[in-house]
């Protein structure tokens, strides 16, 4: 019974795990969108200006 337990208790924690592994590789990745799209628009901007 235990060792069932276990094993589904290990499944459920690399799923977990996966899944916010997910989400902060989501995360950075729209972090460094962001910041690409400001640079963008800075150098649009200084384009723009000059």
């Amino acid at each position: 019974m235990s060792l069932d337990e276990d094993v589904f208790s290990s499944k459920l924690l690399v799923l977990v795990n996966g899944h916010r592994n997910t989400i902060i590789f989501s995360h950075v990745f729209l972090l460094d969108l962001a910041v690409v799209h400001m640079y963008v628009r800075g150098l649009f901007a200084c384009y723009l200006c000059s």
